[in-house]
């Protein structure tokens, strides 16, 4: 909803012109707090990173005698329903192996202040969508840093296999959670709780 008047000296009467008394002005401003009870967070990966239900590294990233190159995969965190987690939730990564290294930032969720957007803010209902340019969606955006190994063979090469990466989320509550992870244009349903990792 927007605000069609304010309320100036009297708080029984709105003005959406003015009262033209010089005196203090009461104003006031529209805000929708978003409170989630929901303990199934989810972890949206870009569609372009998507490289057949698994994220590809090349072996090619660790060049001889070269820093090794990491794949850097950006995701969108909501509560599972569509909407922002918690301010100060925790955010950390742990891997299967150690095939390949990761970490995130921002390691919190930060908080968030959005402008009222009626599209975005008057559907009272779970979202269903996983697309990422879905104005209706309501999440924080995160980076995943993913460093393969080099190979001990010493031919440029990083080691090639798979890992898995799992995303654990804690409320400012301390309430511990693997948050479930699929690709943009998944249904949320179809959740993983690893994220497989590929290099190939």
């Amino acid at each position: 909803a927007t605000d069609v008047c304010l309320r100036f000296q009297n708080q029984n009467q709105c003005s959406t012109t003015g009262d033209s008394a010089r005196g203090a002005a009461h104003l006031r401003r529209s805000a929708v707090i978003l409170l989630s009870g929901s303990n199934s967070p989810l972890v949206i990966i870009p569609a372009a990173f998507n490289a057949g239900g698994f994220v590809s590294i090349p072996v090619a990233n660790c060049p001889l005698d070269s820093p090794v190159i990491p794949v850097n995969v950006p995701f969108q965190l909501d509560d599972g329903f569509g909407n922002a987690t918690a301010a100060s939730t925790a955010v950390a990564v742990s891997t299967e192996s150690d095939l390949i290294t990761a970490a995130v930032d921002p390691s919190a969720v930060p908080n968030l202040v959005l402008g009222l957007n009626p599209a975005r803010d008057s559907l009272n209902a779970p979202k269903a969508s996983t697309s990422l340019s879905d104005a209706t969606l309501i999440g924080t955006i995160h980076r995943l840093k993913l460093t393969p190994v080099a190979s001990t063979s010493g031919t440029g090469n990083c080691a090639a296999g798979t890992s898995g990466v799992v995303v654990k989320v804690t409320s400012p509550s301390g309430v511990a959670v693997n948050a479930g992870i699929l690709f943009e244009g998944e249904d949320r349903s179809a959740a993983r709780s690893v994220l497989t990792v590929r290099v190939q």
